[in-house]
């Protein structure tokens, strides 16, 4: 009986000491990474339903509608973004790293007409999904101007620096003047409401705007070397 008595204690103990670990053997700092992953799959949930919601419907979602697709509470929302100018942030900072990695099938040593075709179907891509987190941003005014302001100069850098990567073999034979005015002509030809205006107002195909922006990419252009 004493043997009994003093295994059942040493099992009563062994339990006081994990529960004051965490649970079911778990020590406290493995419970608070769980609970750090927990919160971080949250966060990118709450950003990908703002995403998903402003390109079905360009509007401001509720908290509400953004916490039933993310599968949380509105609480949980504002838990890990203190107003909707931070969500925004964060969402535009999301878009901003998708944007950052190389296409796949990137074809910069190609002839000019696969890498015309190749940028514009990208870019196209690129409008076709971001159009309406873009409009929302800049009409609703929910972020910060001065972050919101500096996050589209990055964005505008980066739209640059990809057309000189990849039409340099074009823009290597031009005078400095004539290849910084022809950037800016091509930056400007495949911006966002570029893009808006041929597929709403002209009613254009996703193909058939792509077919003008190849077009007019090609005048801009000197011919490809031989």
């Amino acid at each position: 009986m004493a043997r009994v008595k003093a295994n059942a204690d040493k099992k009563r103990r062994t339990k006081r000491r994990l529960k004051r670990a965490g649970t079911d053997g778990i020590s406290v700092d493995d419970e608070g990474d769980g609970r750090r992953a927990r919160s971080a799959r949250t966060r990118a949930a709450i950003i990908d339903s703002f995403l998903g919601l402003i390109r079905e419907k360009a509007e401001v979602p509720t908290a509400k509608r953004i916490a039933k697709r993310a599968g949380c509470s509105a609480r949980s929302v504002f838990e890990r973004f203190k107003d909707f100018k931070e969500l925004a942030a964060a969402s535009f900072d999301h878009v901003l790293q998708s944007g950052l990695s190389t296409p796949v099938g990137d074809t910069l040593t190609r002839d000019q007409k696969t890498r015309i075709a190749f940028q514009v179907k990208v870019r196209a891509t690129n409008c076709e999904n971001w159009l309406p987190l873009w409009r929302v941003l800049m009409s609703a005014q929910i972020g910060s101007l001065d972050k919101l302001q500096a996050r589209i100069a990055i964005v505008r850098e980066m739209s640059r620096e990809r057309l000189k990567l990849m039409y340099a073999p074009e823009l290597s034979g031009m005078s400095p003047w004539k290849r910084d005015a022809t950037v800016m002509a091509l930056e400007a030809l495949t911006d966002y409401e570029s893009w808006g205006r041929m597929r709403e107002h002209y009613g254009l195909s996703f193909e058939q705007g792509c077919e003008v922006w190849a077009a007019m990419t090609q005048q801009l252009l000197l011919p490809g070397p031989k």
